[in-house]
């Protein structure tokens, strides 16, 4: 179970401000490629090869550090420190949800130990 569909069902947030927080974070989040082209490690034609290879079909599950490492445009170095980059500057779920006031930052931490001590179904 994903923490939106856990506070949805403790009935803390509806559908629909859930989908709109998704939708911020999505907005705010910055993709791999594009903190890869920023710091200087790739120029775009990289990034036009990389991402035309993760459209094709064998290659949709692949994430974009994986298709740069097999194309060799970058090294395993370089990728975990774009996805350190990434996770220090992205915005999580629920620091959206207070940001809005949606939740306190009281519920947030309570909800959050109350998620992850719950088993797989959601329950105590």
């Amino acid at each position: 179970m994903l923490f939106g569909e856990y506070l949805v069902g403790k009935g803390l947030v509806d559908e629909e401000t859930l989908v709109i927080a998704l939708d911020q974070q999505r907005q705010q989040n910055s993709p791999l490629g594009q903190i890869a082209l920023k710091s200087g490690l790739i120029n775009k034609k990289d990034l036009f090869k990389i991402l035309t290879e993760q459209r094709k079909p064998e290659s949709k599950e692949k994430s974009f550090g994986l298709i740069a490492l097999e194309l060799e445009i970058l090294t395993m170095e370089q990728v975990d420190g774009l996805v350190a980059s990434q996770s220090e500057s992205n915005f999580l779920l629920g620091e959206i949800l207070v940001e809005d006031g949606v939740l306190s930052k009281n519920q947030l931490n309570q909800c959050l130990q109350d998620f992850y001590d719950a088993d797989p179904d959601g329950k105590k």
